[in-house]
């Protein structure tokens, strides 16, 4: 079961979404009780559960808007970066990578790990908000390197 947080008629609600055939259902429906944030849903997880029966057709896809699954979270956000082989030796190949020279040492020793503000939290499809000050620069891409 997948769940993610949507914009639906101007109200942020839980779904339990199914990409595959492009549906939500609302959890709030399908509990007939409030359900606040994915939060909610994850402390309250064991005494939903049994309840979660999808049934009916669902909201289409495209009705909704698919948002950050935690919109704001209450702390940074623990990464940890290059956290498998494949996507170490891309990032090694991107350019912005400046830990590996080749792909051959693309695979840290060590994991990396690294932290992100609440703000930086957005959706799939929402855009990147950069800085005053970044928007005068004359450089077209952002510069990652220390």
């Amino acid at each position: 079961m997948k769940f993610a947080t949507i914009q639906l008629d101007g109200r942020r609600a839980v779904a339990v979404i199914d990409p595959d055939k492009k549906r939500v259902w609302p959890l709030e429906s399908l509990l007939g009780e409030p359900v606040d944030d994915l939060l909610d849903v994850i402390r309250r997880y064991d005494e939903i559960k049994g309840r979660i029966n999808v049934e009916g057709e669902g909201i289409g896809l495209s009705r909704v808007r698919l948002e950050a699954p935690i919109p704001r979270p209450a702390r940074n956000i623990f990464c940890v970066g290059k956290n498998y082989h494949d996507h170490a030796r891309e990032f090694a190949g991107s350019g912005y990578d400046s830990s590996a020279t080749s792909a051959a040492d693309a695979v840290p020793a060590l994991p990396i790990f690294f932290t992100k503000v609440p703000e930086s939290v957005i959706g799939p499809d929402e855009a990147i908000l950069y800085p005053a000050a970044s928007a005068s620069r004359s450089t077209t891409r952002s510069n990652w390197r220390w």
